[in-house]
């Protein structure tokens, strides 16, 4: 019972250090399990399924996404 407590009070004051530290812990246990190069590629995955995620709750444009993505040279002029 005094686990849920503590949980629940440092979700109330202090979510962002909460979730941070899980996605710390995950990050960590991928990299161990499957090494740097790979926990990268999939770092970035997520990555791109967060922008792909965020993009779609805000209802925008799939080309206004990967053009505030990509580099001015890499865009049409």
């Amino acid at each position: 019972m005094q686990g849920k407590r503590l949980l629940a009070w440092l979700w109330e004051h202090h979510p962002g250090k909460l979730i941070g530290t899980g996605l710390g812990i995950a990050a960590g246990v991928v990299f161990l399990l499957v090494g740097f190069w790979r926990a990268l590629i999939f770092a970035f995955f997520v990555w791109l399924g967060y922008v792909w995620g965020r993009a779609w709750d805000r209802r925008e444009d799939w080309r206004d996404v990967i053009e505030r993505l990509l580099p001015s040279r890499y865009r049409d002029s």
